[in-house]
C-alpha cells in the first residue's frame, strides 16, 4: 500500500480550517485511502454539506467554533478530544505553525497536510523544530523591516531635498 497508512482499515481525521475547500481535502484523502474510516472534524455549528457528509464516514464537531492559542484550557480539551479518537493519520489543511503543533499533539502515528492541488504531504518535524522555525521567521522578518526602515530614513534620494507631497 502506497497510501497514508499501513493498516487494513486506518482511521483518518481531516481537521477543518477556514479558507480552503474542505470537500476537496476530503476527496483527496478518500482518493489516497479509499478503504479508510474517514472522520471529518469540523467546528461547532459548521454547516456540513451533503457532499462532505457523503465522502466522510463520520462527522465530529469540536467543542468551540474557533480556537486560540491564548485559550489554553479550550486547547487542552481539543487535544484530549483528538487523542481520544485514536487516529492513525491526522490531516490538516495548511502547513502552518499552529496546525503543525496541533497535529503533533493529536497523537496520530502519521501526520499530513493537504496542498492546494490536493496532494497529501507528510508532516515530520517535531514541535521544537516547528517552533524554532517560527521564531527564526519572525526574527528574519523583523530584521528585514529594521533594515528597510533604516534605508528609508537614513539614505536620501539624490536631488531630492524633501518628501514630495501628494495632491488629493
Amino acid at each position: 500500500m502506497t497510501g497514508l497508512t499501513d493498516s487494513a482499515t486506518p482511521r483518518i481525521c481531516a481537521y477543518f480550517s477556514v479558507g480552503r475547500n474542505y470537500l476537496k481535502v476530503l476527496r483527496a484523502i478518500r482518493a489516497e485511502e479509499p478503504n479508510a474510516r474517514l472522520c471529518a472534524m469540523v467546528p461547532a455549528g459548521y454547516p456540513v454539506s451533503e457532499a462532505e457528509a457523503s465522502v466522510a464516514d463520520e462527522i465530529i464537531e469540536t467543542q468551540l467554533a474557533r480556537y486560540s492559542a491564548w485559550n489554553v484550557p479550550a486547547c487542552l480539551r481539543l487535544v484530549r478530544q483528538l487523542r481520544a479518537g485514536r487516529y492513525d493519520v491526522f490531516v490538516v489543511m495548511f502547513d502552518s505553525t499552529e496546525l503543525q503543533v496541533l497535529s503533533s499533539l493529536a497523537g496520530a502515528r502519521r501526520r499530513s497536510y493537504c496542498t492546494m492541488d490536493g496532494r497529501l504531504v507528510p508532516l515530520t518535524a517535531p514541535i521544537p523544530r516547528v517552533l524554532a522555525g517560527a521564531v527564526a521567521r519572525t526574527v528574519r522578518g523583523r530584521l528585514a523591516y529594521a533594515l528597510l526602515w533604516l534605508a528609508v530614513r537614513v539614505l536620501r534620494v539624490r536631488g531630492q531635498k524633501e518628501t514630495p507631497k501628494l495632491d488629493a
